[in-house]
C-alpha cells in the first residue's frame, strides 16, 4: 500500500527529476527551496484525477448535532450534497430531510428562525454562503453596527474551502444531522498520508503529476501522452463503478 512518501519517490525515479525533493541522495524527500515540488505536482495530479472519475471513496458522510437554533452547516471539501437525513436523538428514528430551493425556503419560513418553533429540520436547501466582493471583509459586528439583520445564511470568514445547506425549522439541538455528499480527496502532505489514489492507484497518480509537469513547461503533447496513460486505469475505475451499481438491485422510490 503506497503512502504519500512512496509515491513521491516513484515520481522522482520514474521522471529522473530529483530536484522535485530537498534531497534523494539524504532521502530527503521534502520540499525543496526553489522550484516546481513532488508534493506540488502530486496534489495538482490528485484534483484533476479526481475531476475526472469518481472512486468507491468519492462519497462519503458527514456528521453533526446543530445546537438549538442552529439553521445551517459549513462543510469543506464537498463537491457535491446528494441527501440528508435527520436522526431524532430522543426517539431513536431517522427521516429525510426535503431538499428545496434556498428562494423557495426564504419565502416559505419568512420569519425570522429564533422567533418560530424550532424542531426537526423539514427542508434543506444549499447555501450561499459568501457576501459579494464588496461586502467580503465584513464581520457579523459591522452588520449590527449598521443595522442588517436577517443573515443567518451568511459565513463571514473565509468560505471558499467550505459548502454548506441551510435549513428550517431552526433546530432545537436534539437531533443528528447525516449528511452524504461527493467530497475531493485529502491533500497529502505528511509522508504517512493516504488516499483512494495513493493507495489503489498510485501509478494513475503518478502519471497525472506527470501530466501537470509536462503543462508546466507546454509541452501539449507531452500531456496528449501522459492522458492517454491514464486513461485506461480511469477506464478500470470506472468499470468498477459500473459493475458494483449493476449488482446492487434497484428498488423504485415511491
Amino acid at each position: 500500500m503506497a503512502d504519500f512518501l512512496q509515491v513521491k519517490k516513484d515520481l522522482v525515479h520514474i521522471t529522473g527529476r530529483y530536484d522535485l525533493v530537498a534531497d534523494v541522495g539524504g532521502a530527503d524527500y521534502s520540499d525543496p527551496t526553489y522550484g516546481l515540488t513532488a508534493k506540488y505536482l502530486l496534489n495538482a495530479g490528485q484534483r484533476l484525477l479526481d475531476k475526472l472519475t469518481d472512486t468507491p471513496k468519492t462519497q462519503a458522510w458527514y456528521f453533526c448535532v446543530p445546537s438549538a437554533g442552529d439553521v445551517r452547516v459549513d462543510i469543506q471539501y464537498c463537491r457535491a450534497i446528494h441527501s440528508v437525513w435527520v436522526y431524532d436523538n430522543d426517539d431513536n428514528e431517522r427521516a429525510r430531510v426535503n431538499r428545496c430551493s434556498l428562494p423557495w425556503l426564504l419565502e416559505q419560513y419568512p420569519g425570522d428562525p429564533d422567533d418560530n418553533d424550532q424542531g426537526a429540520p423539514e427542508y434543506y436547501a444549499i447555501n450561499v454562503l459568501g457576501l459579494s466582493p464588496e461586502q467580503a471583509s465584513e464581520t457579523s459586528a459591522d452588520f449590527d453596527t449598521a443595522g442588517i439583520e436577517d443573515y443567518h445564511e451568511v459565513y463571514f470568514e473565509s468560505h471558499w474551502a467550505h459548502t454548506g445547506i441551510v435549513w428550517r425549522p431552526a433546530s432545537d439541538g436534539n437531533y443528528t444531522l447525516r449528511i452524504l455528499g461527493h467530497f475531493r480527496s485529502p491533500t497529502l502532505s505528511a509522508d504517512t498520508d493516504l488516499s483512494w489514489w495513493t493507495v489503489y492507484e498510485p501509478e494513475a497518480l503518478v502519471a497525472a503529476a506527470q501530466y501537470v509537469l509536462e503543462g508546466a513547461y507546454r509541452n501539449t503533447q507531452g500531456m496528449k501522452d501522459f492522458a492517454a496513460y491514464m486513461e485506461p486505469f480511469i477506464k478500470g475505475v470506472d468499470d468498477d463503478l459500473a459493475t458494483e451499481d449493476m449488482h446492487a438491485g434497484h428498488v423504485m422510490e415511491g
